[in-house]
């Protein structure tokens, strides 16, 4: 019989990692279309490179410049205006995403930067102080996911700088 001395791996990460191949994998192939314009988009507005990271990482790219990595970033896109999200109280983000930026960018020193494609621009956030506008629960209820409903940050739009004018939909296309 085996005790808890002779495990190898905390429970907590069994689970977890059997939970987590258990959850239903809503990115699609568009998505991921959708997030590599966007970094195409990047790299050619802040003369960097995008590398896509493993999904170990939780985030979706490295930032890199001469071969350094000077920031992570997560990308995200979505089908409302940047004053539509801030109605909405701010553009919401899983609580569980940027605890996990906000660890990267403390233990590697460099910077975290949110992407997000609106449909009236694309828009960044860049810190490594990890200030929010709040915390709140929230999410998608529109898919009958009760794991889609989770505690999140809020971050006002006035936290994000224009990148690019919508009529870019398609960078490098």
């Amino acid at each position: 019989m085996q005790t808890n001395f002779e495990r190898t791996r905390p429970l907590y990460e069994t689970v977890q990692t059997n939970f987590e191949r258990t959850r239903p994998l809503y990115e699609t192939e568009y998505n991921l279309s959708e997030q590599e314009g966007v970094a195409r988009l990047v790299e050619e507005k802040w003369k960097c490179k995008l590398v896509k990271l493993k999904k170990a990482y939780a985030l979706d790219y490295a930032v890199l410049r001469d071969g350094k990595i000077v920031a992570f970033a997560e990308v995200k896109c979505r089908n409302y205006t940047m004053e539509k999200l801030n109605s909405f109280g701010g553009f919401m983000l899983s609580l569980h995403k940027w605890t996990e930026a906000k660890n990267i960018s403390g233990v590697s020193g460099v910077p975290f930067a949110l992407i997000v494609k609106t449909s009236d621009g694309f828009w960044h956030h860049s810190t490594t102080g990890f200030e929010t506008d709040g915390i709140s629960f929230g999410g998608r209820t529109d898919r009958n996911d009760l794991q889609d409903v989770e505690p999140v940050v809020i971050l006002k739009g006035d936290r994000f700088k224009k990148l690019a004018n919508p009529e870019r939909q398609h960078p490098g296309a």
